[in-house]
């Protein structure tokens, strides 16, 4: 049970997010771990190709 405090400050709410991004986030990973030998001989890092899938994606 949460008590609330008369003299605290108010804390900010947590941001959920949207749990379709989260489903592209999770995808985004498993095709990292898929693909990560022919994506490191493009020599692409695992940064850089879950930045270039969240702009593809824009998310």
């Amino acid at each position: 049970m949460k008590i609330a405090y008369i003299n605290s400050a108010p804390k900010p709410k947590e941001v959920k997010a949207n749990p379709l991004e989260l489903a592209y986030i999770k995808d985004i990973r498993i095709q990292w771990i898929k693909y990560k030998k022919a994506l490191e001989s493009y020599g692409l890092t695992e940064e850089g190709f879950v930045k270039r899938m969240r702009e593809k994606l824009e998310i």
